[in-house]
């Protein structure tokens, strides 16, 4: 993704007082979707005990909606 829409992501969390940089929302962003991919890998194997991540409601439906 485009580093302005980061810079505006930070900015926007600023405003409701949260501290981070733009590239730290990136990392973070990256990182949650790597463990989203993950329990969806994971969960698609036969037999495999199914992960549950509390916030894969919200990433579902920020990439397919």
């Amino acid at each position: 993704m485009h580093k302005s829409l980061w810079k505006k992501i930070a900015k926007y969390l600023s405003v409701l007082g949260f501290k981070a940089t733009a590239v730290q929302c990136m990392n973070k962003w990256k990182a949650l979707k790597r463990e989203y991919k993950k329990t969806v890998d994971n969960n698609a194997q036969t037999g495999s005990e199914k992960l549950h991540a509390g916030f894969f409601l919200a990433i579902w439906e920020t990439l397919w909606t």
